[in-house]
This record gives C-alpha cells, sequence and structure tokens, in this order.
C-alpha cells in the first residue's frame, strides 16, 4: 500500500472521483491527446530522458499544443508554476496561467484542491496521474476536463522537476 503525505490523502479523500486510471482513460471520450501525449512520454521514460530539456514540441505536433502544460515544481512540491499554458487551456479557463504559482491561484479561486490534487499526486507518486474534472463554467454549461499530468526529472532521475500536461474539455 502506498503513503502518501497527509495533505495529499486529504486531498484524495476530498475529491474521490477526480483521479481515474489508464484504462479508464482509453476506454472514455475526452483523452485521445492525453492517451498520445503518454506514449510519447513512456518513450523518453524507457530513454531516461523524460526531462523538460528533452520535450520537443515539433514531435508533439501541432494538433497538441494548444493543449499541454508545463509546470515547475518549486518548494519540494509544494507549490507549482505554470510555465506554460496551451492556449486551448487559455480559452477553457478565461485567462492565461503561465507564470502563476498555484498557492497564489489558491489565494484569488480557492476552488483549486482538484487541480492541486492532481500536481501533488504526479509529483509524489512520479507515476502518470490520469483525472476527470466535471464542473459548471462562468455562462452555466456543465463541462468535464479529462487530461495526463506527467511527471518530468532532473538528470539523475531522483527529483520530479517539472510537470507536463495535457487536457481536453468537452459538455457533459
Amino acid at each position: 500500500m502506498r503513503v502518501h503525505s497527509s495533505r495529499l490523502q486529504t486531498l484524495i479523500e476530498n475529491n474521490p472521483d477526480v483521479l481515474q486510471d489508464r484504462a479508464t482513460a482509453e476506454s472514455s471520450t475526452g483523452f485521445g491527446k492525453s492517451l498520445f501525449l503518454a506514449e510519447h512520454w513512456t518513450g523518453l521514460l524507457e530513454e531516461h530522458r523524460a526531462q523538460r530539456t528533452t520535450i520537443d514540441p515539433l514531435a508533439l505536433g501541432a494538433p497538441l499544443l494548444p493543449h499541454i502544460v508545463l509546470l515547475d515544481v518549486l518548494e519540494e512540491g509544494e507549490d507549482f508554476r505554470w510555465r506554460l499554458f496551451g492556449g486551448a487551456h487559455a480559452d477553457e479557463y478565461g485567462v492565461n496561467l503561465a507564470g502563476m504559482h498555484l498557492n497564489e491561484l489558491k489565494k484569488h479561486n480557492p476552488a483549486t484542491d482538484e487541480v492541486e490534487l492532481i500536481f501533488r499526486h504526479a509529483t509524489e507518486t512520479r507515476e502518470p496521474t490520469w483525472y476527470r474534472i466535471d464542473y459548471v463554467n462562468d455562462r452555466g454549461c456543465r463541462r468535464a476536463c479529462c487530461g495526463v499530468i506527467l511527471p518530468l526529472f532532473d538528470a539523475d532521475e531522483t527529483e520530479v522537476t517539472h510537470l507536463l500536461g495535457c487536457s481536453e474539455w468537452m459538455d457533459r
């Protein structure tokens, strides 16, 4: 049985429907781009190259890029900063979060526990974190955000230094 930090355990307990497994992603709509990114990441991991510097936008392809996020892991996973916030994210969220810290965002939008859960889970487990977040947008439309967050490591593969993610949105 895996032991999580108390903060991660609390987030999991308070958001029981967020985390998904790969089998669910493979059999559900909304995960196509994330599955492609996860396969790319697996190849990098097998080559001991799952690092921020090895992410090649050309290899990911133009259809995927607007759905990509890249985050810095700060303070040993106590905070995260968006380095890249793809255009599809900015369109859906209504603002570009590039440069924003999660802890700063939490001050303005306390409903960020699901996002924190996903980031902390990928950082602590060092494994792909599949997720689905159901929400109602500011126009009253019921939406779902489906995706994956993948850990990227330092050169020695001892520390998670960045997170690479992909999301898709759909009406529910």
